[in-house]
């Protein structure tokens, strides 16, 4: 009896429905298509936000893209350390070898006419820069000595010899490992330019601003001014991203199998830094053996 009553009690209200529908019908008929109106414009608004979102999506992508190409043809200063004396010397030195995961150390000094060098500036391939007042010191504190001699840490610039040698003169510090970034290009049949100016248009792409004023500017005063800061840390900058990028030219001459082919080369070369760094024989310079 229990799902008879249940059945009959369905009916009922099936029955009522069906007469209050047929009594409303217009009230029903108008409620239906106003809300049918009102899904059909949410799920139009829906698409519209989603296609705007795609649309600001792929823009942003774009953009995103376009920041990147640029960025990589922008010097990144990450940390300026002006070390002026032995205790931040030994701090920026800790700094530098924190953050050199390549082994690789852009290079460069300043001097006033024939003097002694008065800066001495060493960057990371991250943009941690560190110039070193050693003309305001009096002399390389032996944990940057410990630094510039080893042969495992490649210095690389534009006469990275003749400052590492000018460096000896004056101080009595070996700097070992130096690499001229047009000798670089030259045994890797890259394009080879004059001056660190010219190779960072050459390779990067960006024109750097030589102010005469800056470069012959007095590096021995007591205070550096900032635009004497800037011009030492992108030139030391610019100069291991520079040898980055002609290392990267480089691998994009070869396919996958000649690369593996020439990483085994290198691996088994007697060559120190042709086996670390990959570049070609003869590339560092070895003449502080004949110094």
């Amino acid at each position: 009896m229990v799902p008879a009553r249940n059945n009959m009690f369905l009916v009922c209200v099936t029955v009522g429905l069906v007469f209050l529908a047929s009594k409303y019908r217009n009230n029903v008929l108008r409620s239906v298509k106003h809300l049918y109106k009102n899904i059909k414009n949410r799920d139009g608004s829906k698409d519209t936000d989603n296609t705007a979102k795609c649309d600001k999506h792929d823009t942003d992508n774009n953009n995103n893209n376009e920041d990147n190409d640029n960025k990589e043809n922008k010097l990144i200063l990450d940390e300026i350390i002006l070390a002026d004396s032995p205790e931040k010397c030994d701090y920026a030195v800790q700094r530098i070898r924190c953050d050199l995961s390549d082994g690789v150390l852009g290079f460069d000094c300043e001097w006033v006419k024939e003097g002694p060098v008065s800066l001495l500036q060493l960057a990371t391939h991250n943009g941690v820069v560190a110039l070193f007042r050693i003309g305001k010191i009096g002399y390389i504190p032996p944990k940057l000595k410990e630094l510039l001699a080893s042969k495992h840490i490649l210095k690389v610039g534009i006469s990275s010899f003749e400052d590492g040698h000018k460096i000896v003169k004056d101080y009595g510090c070996r700097v070992n490992g130096t690499v001229d970034l047009r000798t670089l290009a030259e045994n890797f049949n890259l394009p080879s330019r004059k001056s660190l100016a010219a190779m960072c248009l050459e390779y990067l792409n960006i024109e750097m601003d030589k102010i005469i004023e800056v470069r012959c500017g007095d590096w021995d005063a007591s205070t550096l001014t900032d635009e004497q800061v800037a011009y030492a840390a992108c030139d030391a900058l610019a100069s291991v991203i520079v040898y980055h990028k002609i290392m990267q030219k480089e691998k994009e001459k070869y396919t996958l199998w000649q690369r593996v082919g020439i990483y085994l080369y290198n691996i088994l070369s007697s060559d120190i830094n042709v086996r670390i760094h990959g570049v070609p024989a003869r590339t560092v310079d070895t003449r502080y053996k004949n110094l």
